[in-house]
């Protein structure tokens, strides 16, 4: 291993760990603990933005461009067009679900669903909502896990139980405003890594990345955009950092201020993922990235930036996850509010020890995942189950209470179809994970009519 890249990565690490124990400290003896909570709806733009930007590109992410990009070129970017539309529909939404999360105090999709459309629909999406969660969090774990046993030759569950470790001692102390801060730290070192490659490693032309994303099938293509679109509307920690800014306009702002960025990190992801592709032929697509770090064809300044990277983005991943699984099983499964002081620290107990067991458990499970990538994009498929009622839900408002019966049959069937395709391994493209999704919106569509006529 180049001992260059050991020293800077140790170097890095360092800085961000700092970041995070002091980030951590400021929230135990400034905040008072109360910022454990959607951050009292008080997140600026900026943060919100750089918290949007920094959750949707995890340690996954990275993982999963770099691959696209090495098996796909610039093919891949039919998914980034589909986020940029995933976008544009979240924007319509922000201001309006940000006006109702104020005044009927909503912290969670759950609580949304519940006011809009009724009880029924909403237990059926938090089950959705922390299936997808629990996948999210054993992805991240694992791709840690994985580099660290090639980097330093130890077994990967060593690696990712230390990487619970961190997380599960920050959550903690700090809660959910530690969350968005740190997310500030890693949007900065998304920005200051990711644009590298498109100045260290060629770029194809405007006339090449056209014939790159041409070359893809239309079917391909399709699932790609429409899968992209569904998943970045339905993001339940995203709608959670939408819930928790200052005032509508503050959520629709640091929406539009996302989205442009991924459509810089993007292409500087796929350039590496090219790049690396043209280096380690022999190395399969999923490996791609993995092998980065031991094949010694990247620059050690680099790689240690792309190591820091990691860690920060799959531990932003894990806290916002536990996060929104922990918070959902708290207010939505058990019923605990927070608002009165008694609540709050049953409430805010249940978040921590919840986080500590949530970890813990899927540190095991990680021995049991075999392609992270695909593993990765299955378990947020879970999401895209949720799309269809979000879309309804905003165009009719709290007249969707009359299809509160139809709906949460709606959602089960899709649910269960899902698991079942998930299980058995039914999903050989995107457009196969969009199936249960199709399902529910046909089944919603038909019950509207019903209810119209």
């Amino acid at each position: 291993m180049n001992s260059d890249f050991l020293i800077y990565t140790s170097i890095g690490l360092g800085l961000y760990f700092l970041s995070l124990v002091l980030l951590t400290l400021h929230a135990r003896y400034v905040d008072k603990g109360y910022g454990y909570v959607i951050g009292h709806r008080e997140v600026g733009i900026l943060p919100t933005m750089a918290s949007i930007i920094a959750g949707l590109r995890e340690g996954g992410g990275l993982m999963i461009w770099i691959s696209m990009g090495a098996g796909l070129a610039f093919g891949s970017l039919w998914l980034a067009l589909g986020i940029l539309a995933g976008f544009s529909l979240l924007y319509l939404c922000a201001g309006w679900g940000r006006r109702l999360a104020g005044e009927e105090n909503f912290i969670t999709l759950h609580d949304l669903f519940k006011y809009c459309i009724g009880v029924r629909t909403a237990a059926i999406s938090s089950i959705i909502i922390m299936l997808a969660a629990l996948g999210q969090m054993a992805g991240q774990l694992y791709i840690v896990g994985y580099v660290l046993s090639e980097i330093f030759n130890i077994p990967a569950f060593y690696g990712t139980a230390a990487t619970a470790l961190i997380v599960g001692v920050y959550m903690l102390v700090g809660g959910y405003i530690t969350i968005v801060r740190t997310d500030v730290v890693q949007w900065a070192l998304i920005t200051l890594t990711i644009v590298w490659p498109l100045y260290l490693f060629p770029v194809p032309t405007l006339p090449e990345i056209s014939q790159q994303m041409l070359s893809v099938d239309w079917l391909t293509g399709l699932g790609f955009f429409l899968y992209a679109t569904f998943l970045i509307l339905c993001l339940p920690d995203a709608w959670q950092r939408l819930f928790s800014t200052r005032s509508p306009n503050v959520a629709k702002a640091g929406v539009a201020l996302a989205a442009p960025f991924f459509m810089v990190i993007i292409p500087g992801l796929i350039v590496l993922g090219t790049y690396l592709h043209k280096a380690m032929p022999d190395v399969a697509p999923n490996l791609l990235f993995y092998a980065a770090f031991t094949g010694g064809v990247l620059p050690p300044l680099f790689l240690a930036g792309l190591m820091v990277l990691l860690f920060s983005s799959a531990m932003s991943t894990l806290d916002s996850q536990t996060y929104v699984f922990t918070s959902t099983l708290a207010r939505n499964i058990l019923k605990i509010e927070e608002e009165e002081d008694t609540n709050f620290k049953a409430y805010r107990r249940i978040v921590q020890w919840g986080t500590v067991a949530i970890l813990a458990t899927l540190t095991c499970l990680t021995l049991v995942i075999g392609d992270a990538m695909k593993f990765i994009f299955d378990s947020y498929g879970f999401l895209t189950l949720l799309a269809p009622v979000i879309l309804l839900t905003r165009l009719r408002g709290t007249d969707m209470h009359i299809m509160n019966h139809g709906t949460a049959f709606a959602l089960s069937i899709g649910l269960l179809l899902y698991t079942f395709m998930f299980v058995t391994e039914m999903f050989p493209t995107l457009g196969h994970n969009l199936i249960p999704a199709g399902v529910v919106t046909l089944m919603l569509l038909a019950d509207w009519w019903r209810i119209r006529k």
